[in-house]
């Protein structure tokens, strides 16, 4: 996959997780809020897994 789908699908996801957990902030759950920021912020760090590993390579062999 493309790097701009990846950089877009996790600002989609921030966007969602925000949203989501300000509903629940709203509504009197603030611990349910942190549950879904940190379920948000989960999921972002496997999808950039993949980008930090290719980054890790190119340093790597750049490395004399």
């Amino acid at each position: 996959t493309s790097i701009y789908s990846v950089v877009f699908k996790v600002i989609g996801i921030g966007y969602l997780t925000e949203f989501t957990a300000s509903i629940c902030t709203d509504t009197g759950n603030a611990s349910l809020a942190d549950k879904v920021l940190l379920g948000g912020k989960l999921i972002i760090l496997v999808m950039a897994l993949p980008i930090v590993k290719s980054i890790l390579n190119i340093v790597v062999e750049l490395l004399p």
